[in-house]
């Protein structure tokens, strides 16, 4: 891995990304118009004020968005995730050094290009000043860089660091005050500001003709040579510290150095070591230098030690092949304040093998993963890898380490590709390697078709994809990885496990965390269980469920034809045969209609065959006997971890009660009272709903750091303009307006103060906007109106707190110039506070990301807003000044121009406001004229301008969220044709029952949607969903399925068809059709600030809900999703499975009669998972809801769903019940062993065969299991459980079995397979085309 070979990967992706975000482009448009600006210095003296402010800050956009993304870097886990995969941290900042070096030379040639052109302002001789700005510019980004060290988050990164830079620059203007002008160490103490030193560097150039220029000169004191002295001090002093404080400052992710680290090195003793220990080592040293690990020698100790774990039970390792330990934990522990996330944990990880971490939401795994890696400093312990230690020797353990975090660490504006191509490259691949690799990992992944999509247009499953080719690409040994399968369908799910179990082949360690039990089993050599940060268990799968597990579970369903019986004399008959004949059952009560479920203990085993003779007689039900799963096991060990240990040791000493826990101990809601207020319909209150979005506001800013710091921006700013306006010598040629000079001057201040506090107003509605919290609370039944006003309301009164601190401060000081025109300024400030808010919501529709607000906006509102209404101003003051047109003329272009800049710049017209204060001004003041000449007349203005902010914010929100059809260059009928007739006769009879009814909840007719770049996703889909009915919309990736959910829940519009919930189409009016419906999308509705309870009340009030109904509601839902324990957590503490929780949670607060989910239990552990499950069940029931929902998991589907579309190419290739689509597709029965060690497969086979000949056995992947498929036609359940039962088992071929129907997984596979088939010949038609 070369330094080059990193520098230019990184370089190249921060230039593609600035390029292609049009970042570069912005940072120099600020530049240009400061330019202009400078230029019309010398004919404006309002400007001229204003000048040593432009200088420093024309810039700042480049160093300011340096700043900002190196902070992004670390708070998205850009940085440590690429470093962890063996990015050096010399070729990182070298490359960010020099992308910022780039991107702030052309924004210093923008600034000063067409001033340099026409003469700078004022000074004789620019060159020395030019020159001091390039240095200065340098200065600015390692100032940055130096900044970005000491924050974690983007939004404090940009507040604190504008209060660092912008505020200093005001105390150049003291120079003013002859005292401090003459006092040399004023100079060199705010020169350690590179923004003060630049200012002085101007003022100190200005001729005689400048109001700056006072007797004795600032040059007298402090030259233009001393400035350029400074800024080279500071070039210097900055990337020191930043190289220093990189190292030292702890953030949330990295691990850092002891502050004297640099003095430790320089003592170390690297001879200490003794002679034969260097030997011994020196292989080791070798082949970690060459990132060869296959051929390290594990330390004698980690090969001679007995296996062992932190775990209360733990199996042996066995280690038959002897392979070497490659990762050691010892007392591994990490505590956050109070809190212990990892408590002591150790244990020894082998190579060539898979270790799956287990546990619920909050136990500890993702902790664990990010301590092993190095996103997070331990608070004690020891990890060891291949020999080295992770806290001494991380840069060498950082080159074989590949890494795929929970969240998908991938920058929007790179392609699948790019990303392949940068990660390939960090590890040292490049030419012909680099690209066999990344085709390799393409095809791995089976993303060809995505290769050349930007990361932003991936859907949730691609992106996991391509997280995992990230840390499989360039030979990674020890691989981590956090749920890499999550949000995959099953299909991409399996062919994830192929690469995994091939990887593993490969001689490397792979550390695995995942909430599909079934991927563990089939993968893992061996699991640990967490709880609370400890380990329970530590083992093999068959370990985990031989201690833990509960039994079997019996299922009895019906065939279609015969349904009326069953549910007629049938169901009680069969259901009095299992109670009646074995011991211990329990109904399992999440169930369809036509499907009975028993869980029954290992206990029962010798009954069955009684039971099963019993049931023969039923000719047309089907019989189902599962033996335990993993899944099992770990909800066996339930919500109580403490219970567990106590039930567990006596159960495995031969003490105590035998019976064992089961599923529905865990998912037992009637110690739960449901509120009377959930059976009641919501209701929509103007203002419940006002209610609840100020409280949003109010949470969201007071438990926010930056937003204090915006306020303690503009309160210093204020108080520092009261100081120094109040002492500054005013210039004699304005001494006959002396106040309205001073409060002039003020109105610069404010100007700035304001300017760099918009960003309070601005990134809030951006950043519901950017995460969809807005789309969210509009589909919960948000109106437009409460949510503006209730954000404006609470805006207001926080500006109108900053405006009523700073006259006090006026009055207190006697600052007359304020205080005798008091009444007159506090209306002013009022009114423009209203416009400048208002404003800032109108201006906030430009930006899709916060980031980009805080970057852009307040520099925007600063040299575009503000400045353009000077730019068109002041030529035509000027054309007037030399008398090339008329007093006439003059006031009718400068009406022209004014009018509308008042109304477009709250600041501008604030200045101007000011002007007019005192009489004065408006006859021979310095100041060119202005149209309006009464305060009062301003104010209306201001008044005018808010109002009309408010209303064009308000059209915005309105039509932006309008759903009508989109249409097409293509009219309905013409797309009709292109789509093939859709489905089989089960399709057919769910468009007959559209035809027939009219009344269904929710009614999908000839749905169609075809996006600009031609792809019609969806074709001409039908179907609905009543009452009391759970629809599952079932698709592998690219079927339309995440199309079809966005357009039902209002995401994206529609083309053509029609969207009906409770009979309204959904095209207009969606605030009334949405007060009634609960929606719970892929990605998390929360605001991180807020806590659990605040998100359940602000969603309830947004239902009507109030007073004890709302607290009880709150209440249950907490308890139900087992929430109870986080109420003080804010949601951003929340780990992702109690975050989707949360989110259903809140789309089912209120009780709406019409719900919406997708894919609710991702990343959720079964045991919630159970529980919500249950929710959702009692949820329907309680108000007989229509519920639509997608999901991955096909028992979650089998679970819940009464019926079922299956979405293959944007058209349903069936629908109906689960039972229905078994029966139908179903290919017969499997039965799958656990084999004895001592049975052979083909010994098995043979006897399966005798009995069923046309059986065969289909691929399971796990080694020690074997399973046959076997055909309707021959097969027997009493026949097939006796050959098992009394020939397999009792002769000590297999350890357990189960026989039950083919899943309906497998059914889905089928459908799938057409779609896989379809997007490869979409691929190979795209590649043709651009051949």
């Amino acid at each position: 891995m070369t330094f080059s070979l990193q520098f230019k990967s990184v370089l190249k992706k921060n230039m593609v990304i600035g390029w292609r975000n049009k970042d570069i482009i912005k940072e120099n448009i600020l530049p240009l118009f400061a330019g202009i600006l400078l230029l019309l210095v010398k004919y404006l003296s309002q400007l001229e004020f204003m000048a040593p402010l432009l200088v420093p800050l024309a810039i700042s956009g480049s160093s300011r968005s340096t700043l900002i993304q190196l902070v992004d870097e670390k708070a998205e886990r850009y940085k440590e995730t690429q470093k962890i995969m063996g990015l050096s941290q010399k070729a990182y900042i070298t490359a960010w050094i020099s992308s910022s070096y780039l991107r702030g030379i052309f924004s210093s040639i923008t600034f000063l290009l067409i001033p340099a052109i026409s003469g700078i302002a004022f000074i004789d001789s620019p060159g020395p000043f030019i020159g001091a700005y390039f240095i200065y510019y340098i200065a600015a980004i390692h100032q940055s860089l130096c900044l970005s060290t000491l924050f974690s988050k983007t939004k404090m990164a940009s507040e604190i660091g504008t209060l660092l830079t912008i505020i200093p620059i005001f105390l150049v203007f003291l120079i003013l005050v002859e005292d401090i002008r003459s006092f040399v160490p004023y100079y060199w103490f705010l020169g350690l500001f590179p923004q003060c030193t630049i200012a002085f560097a101007y003022m100190t150039s200005l001729n005689s003709k400048s109001t700056f220029y006072q007797i004795p000169p600032v040059g007298d004191y402090y030259t233009v040579n001393d400035a350029i002295g400074e800024l080279i001090l500071n070039v210097f002093l900055y990337i020191i510290l930043y190289f220093y404080l990189d190292q030292v400052i702890p953030n949330e992710y990295g691990v850092s150095k002891h502050p004297l680290f640099f003095i430790k090195d320089l003592f170390k003793k690297s001879n200490s070591e003794d002679v034969s220990t260097q030997g011994e080592n020196q292989d080791l040293k070798e082949a970690l230098n060459r990132n060869d690990v296959s051929d390290i020698e594990i330390s004698r100790a980690s090969q001679t030690q007995q296996d062992t774990s932190s775990a209360d039970f733990h199996e042996p390792y066995p280690n038959e092949k002897r392979l070497p330990a490659s990762v050691l934990i010892r007392g591994l522990e990490k505590k956050f304040d109070d809190f212990t996330a990892v408590n002591k944990i150790s244990i020894k990880l082998y190579e060539s093998n898979i270790f799956c971490l287990l546990g619920h939401n909050g136990a500890g795994k993702t902790t664990t993963i990010s301590l092993l890696t190095g996103l997070l400093s331990k608070t004690d312990g020891q990890v060891q890898m291949y020999g080295k230690d992770l806290e001494t020797d991380m840069d060498d353990i950082r080159k074989f380490i590949g890494l795929c975090t929970q969240r998908d660490c991938l920058y929007d504006d790179l392609t699948f590709v790019e990303h392949l191509r940068f990660i390939g490259s960090i590890k040292g691949l490049e030419g012909q390697d680099l690209e066999n690799e990344v085709e390799y990992i393409l095809n791995k992944t089976g993303t060809q078709q995505e290769a050349n999509k930007m990361s932003r247009e991936l859907s949730g499953g691609q992106k996991r994809k391509l997280s995992l080719g990230m840390a499989l690409i360039g030979g990674s040994k020890v691989i981590f990885l956090d749920e890499p399968t999550s949000g995959m369908d099953n299909l991409s799910r399996r062919a994830i496990w192929d690469i995994l179990e091939s990887v593993r082949d490969e001689k490397r360690t792979l550390v695995l965390t995942t909430h599909h039990l079934d991927e563990a089993e089939v993968l893992a050599d061996r699991i640990g269980i967490m709880a609370k940060g400890k380990f329970l268990a530590v083992g093999s799968s068959q370990f985990i469920k031989k201690n833990f597990g509960e039994g079997y579970s019996l299922r009895i369903s019906v065939e279609d034809n015969h349904l009326s019986e069953f549910q007629g004399s049938w169901k009680q008959q069969i259901k009095q045969i299992i109670e009646t004949t074995l011991q211990d059952t329990q109904l399992n009560p999440q169930t369809q209609a036509d499907t009975i479920l028993y869980l029954i203990p290992f206990s029962e085993q010798p009954r069955f065959i009684e039971l099963f003779k019993k049931l023969k007689k039923f000719e047309h039900v089907n019989v189902d006997l599962v033996m335990n799963s993993l899944e099992d096991a770990f909800i066996n060990i339930g919500m109580d971890e403490e219970k567990f240990l106590e039930k567990n040791r006596s159960r495995l000493s031969g003490l105590g009660d035998r019976k064992e826990a089961t599923k529905n101990e865990y998912t037992n809601f009637s110690d739960i009272a449901v509120p009377k207020c959930l059976a009641n319909p919501p209701t929509y209150k103007f203002v419940s709903q006002l209610f609840a979005v100020f409280l949003r506001r109010y949470f969201y800013t007071i438990r926010n750091t930056t937003n204090w710091i915006s306020f303690i921006i503009a309160f210093v700013l204020l108080v520092s303009a009261t100081i120094v306006v109040n002492v500054i010598t005013i210039p004699n040629e304005f001494l006959f307006a002396k106040d309205n000079f001073r409060l002039t001057f003020m109105s610069n201040f404010l100007v700035l103060a304001y300017t760099f506090n918009s960003s309070i107003f601005i990134s809030l509605p951006v950043m519901e906007r950017e995460y969809n919290l807005k789309y969210a609370l509009n589909v919960m039944g948000c109106r437009v109106l409460p949510y503006w006003l209730g954000t404006f309301l609470f805006d207001y009164l926080i500006f109108l707190l900053t405006i009523i601190i700073f006259l006090l401060l006026c009055v207190a000081q006697q600052l007359t110039y304020v205080t005798s025109a008091f009444w007159s300024i506090f209306f002013i400030l009022t009114t423009f506070g209203a416009a400048y808010i208002t404003s800032s919501y109108f201006w906030g529709f430009l930006f899709k990301k916060a980031s980009a607000a805080l970057k852009f906006y307040p520099l925007m509102n600063f040299f575009l807003i503000y400045a353009i209404p000077w730019i068109l101003c002041g030529p035509i003051y000027q054309v007037y000044k030399n008398q090339y047109i008329s007093s006439d003329a003059y006031n009718i272009l400068n009406g022209i121009a004014q009018i509308p800049s008042y109304l477009i710049s709250p600041l501008f017209c604030l200045q101007f406001a000011f002007i007019v204060v005192y009489p004065q001004a408006r006859t021979n003041g310095p100041n060119f004229g202005t149209t309006i000449n009464t305060v009062y007349g301003f104010c209306l203005i201001i008044l005018a301008s808010a109002v009309s902010f408010m209303l064009i914010t308000l059209f915005i929100e309105q039509k932006k969220y309008g759903l009508k059809n989109t249409g097409s260059q293509e009219t309905e009928e013409e797309i009709l044709t292109q789509i093939p007739e859709q489905g089989d006769e089960l399709v057919k009879e769910e468009i007959n029952r559209l035809n027939q009814n009219n009344n269904e909840t929710i009614r999908v007719d000839g749905l169609i949607k075809k996006y600009e770049t031609g792809t019609l996703a969806v074709k001409n889909t039908k179907f609905c969903v009543d009452k009391g009915e759970i629809f599952g919309l079932l698709g592998p990736n690219g079927a339309g399925k995440s199309t079809t959910f966005s357009i039902l829940t209002s995401l994206i519009p529609k083309t053509y068809g029609s969207l009906k919930i409770k009979n309204f189409e959904v095209d207009k009016g969606i605030m009334e059709i949405y007060q009634d419906v609960g929606i719970c999308p892929q990605f998390d509705c929360l605001w991180e600030n807020l806590t659990p309870p605040e998100h359940l009340k602000l969603f309830g009030r947004m239902k009507g809900l109030s007073g004890s109904d709302l607290d009880e509601s709150v209440d249950y839902f907490l308890k139900t999703m087992q929430l109870t324990e986080m109420v003080k957590k804010k949601a951003g503490q929340l780990s992702g499975g109690n975050k989707r929780k949360l989110c259903v949670a809140n789309a089912l607060i209120g009780g709406p009669d019409v719900q919406f989910f997708d894919e609710p239990s991702t990343g959720v552990d079964p045991i919630a998972r159970r529980f919500l499950w249950n929710t959702l069940t009692m949820g329907m029931k309680l108000r007989n809801s229509a519920i639509c929902m997608t999901t991955h998991t096909m028992d979650e589907a089998e679970s819940l769903c009464t019926k079922i579309g299956i979405l293959i190419k944007g058209q349903f290739q069936t629908l109906g019940t689960p039972q229905q689509l078994r029966n139908k597709y179903g290919s017969g029965y499997n039965i799958t062993f656990k084999l004895n060690k001592n049975a052979s497969k083909e010994q098995i086979e043979q006897l399966i065969k005798n009995q069923f000949p046309k059986a065969f056995m289909i691929q399971d992947k796990r080694s020690d299991y074997i399973t046959f498929q076997i055909g309707k036609d021959e097969f027997q359940f009493l026949e097939a459980f006796e050959l098992c039962e009394n020939s397999l088992k009792k002769q000590k071929l297999v350890d357990d079995f189960s026989i039950n129907q083919s899943s309906l997984e497998q059914v889905y596979s089928q459908f799938s397979k057409f779609q896989i088939e379809h997007n490869n010949e979409q691929h190979l038609y795209d590649q043709q085309k651009n051949e």
